[in-house]
């Protein structure tokens, strides 16, 4: 056979493979979805707010073990990536790039204001869709690639501000809050919220790994205020103890980071009396739902869910009830969430249209060192 010849069949052959491939592709059809669907969260486990951030892991891991029991993804797996942020903002950009980029994640569970607006740029050019209990107003602003999933500061110290002013009777509030992204705006917040009602407030603020608060409550001290609001972390129950031993024997005000049990292990009877908002959950609910739920966790964990550990179960299971409904799209996932309601653990949730969670706020007090309902007997 001539050289040509050669040529032509050996053009031939690579024609037939290519034609057999093509062939093949499209009796296969196109890529079916992946078999497992990861899900990221990038959490503060150690730190200031390790309580929250373990609390919010175990929500969704609990959501995980229940969207693979109950099949929600029909057919697809879901596993849990966690990451500890430890509540910094260059080590959660790191955290989230080894998920995303390493991993493959396209959905990534976030807390902590600082962290997260560090996080949000990187997520959105990848295409991350990110769901954060931080309270950054930025965070739904449009710019990002987000949805938050927990009340804003606005929401929280205006609701305590009007309380205050309105029901309390407070004229003049001392203000002592963690100089840190999300706590100055709770302090920023229900400044301007009570002296527009008439009252008067005074803030100091402290720097992280604070322990001694003297110097800023004897300032507030020569203010004599009525009452302390208070925006920290676990030292919240430090701050208690010690304005307690400075003579500062008014109510303690607050938000949700109260609601930890070192907030009474630190502060002892310094925190009876003690009232906080947080979002309207009661672990006592006799709905199916959050009965299972708080029965669940009860066995595994060996106490009563918090409210974080709620909020981060239902904003999984609702994330996976959309994902077995639209496919792995994080844009449209975030479009048709925004556009649905949930009825989850927490009660009925939905969205506003910019990405804000939208849910009722709930008083809570500290009596006889335990957390119970402002107002109940």
């Amino acid at each position: 056979m001539s050289k040509r010849a050669w040529v032509v069949v050996i053009i031939l052959l690579c024609a037939a493979a290519i034609g057999y491939g093509v062939w093949r592709s499209a009796r296969r059809g196109p890529p079916g979805p992946p078999e497992t669907i990861t899900i990221g969260a990038v959490l503060p486990l150690t730190g200031s707010a390790a309580d929250f951030g373990n609390w919010m892991r175990q929500g969704l891991e609990l959501a995980v073990e229940d969207i693979r029991q109950r099949g929600v993804l029909r057919g697809q797996q879901v596993s849990l990536s966690v990451e500890d942020s430890q509540g910094d903002p260059k080590t959660g950009v790191s955290a989230f790039r080894k998920l995303s980029d390493v991993g493959g994640v396209h959905y990534v569970f976030t807390s902590i204001s600082g962290v997260t607006m560090a996080i949000l740029p990187v997520a959105t050019q990848a295409g991350v869709l990110v769901i954060t209990s931080s309270t950054h107003p930025e965070i739904t602003s449009g710019k990002y690639l987000a949805l938050r999933n927990y009340l804003t500061p606005i929401q929280e110290a205006t609701t305590m501000a009007r309380f205050a002013y309105s029901s309390l009777g407070r004229r003049r509030v001392g203000v002592i809050y963690l100089n840190e992204l999300s706590l100055r705006g709770y302090q920023e917040w229900f400044r301007k919220s009570f002296e527009k009602l008439g009252g008067s407030v005074q803030a100091e603020s402290y720097e992280a790994a604070a322990t001694d608060f003297r110097l800023q409550l004897t300032k507030l001290k020569a203010f004599r205020p009525d009452a302390l609001y208070i925006a920290g972390w676990k030292e919240v129950g430090a701050i208690m103890k010690q304005a307690v031993e400075l003579g500062l024997r008014i109510p303690f005000l607050g938000c949700i980071t109260f609601d930890s049990p070192k907030t009474v292990e630190m502060a002892g009877p310094a925190a009876e009396g003690a009232i906080f908002t947080v979002p309207a959950y009661e672990t006592g609910s006799r709905t199916p739902a959050a009965s299972a739920f708080r029965a669940k966790y009860k066995a595994k964990f060996g106490s009563d869910p918090d409210v974080n550990v709620a909020i981060y179960y239902d904003s999984l299971m609702w994330l996976a009830e959309t994902l077995a409904r639209v496919g792995d799209n994080p844009a449209e996932v975030r479009r048709a969430m925004i556009r649905s309601s949930h009825e989850g653990v927490m009660g009925s949730l939905r969205f506003t249209e910019n990405g804000d969670i939208l849910m009722p706020i709930q008083l809570m007090t500290i009596r006889q060192g335990r957390f119970t309902p402002y107002g109940s007997r």
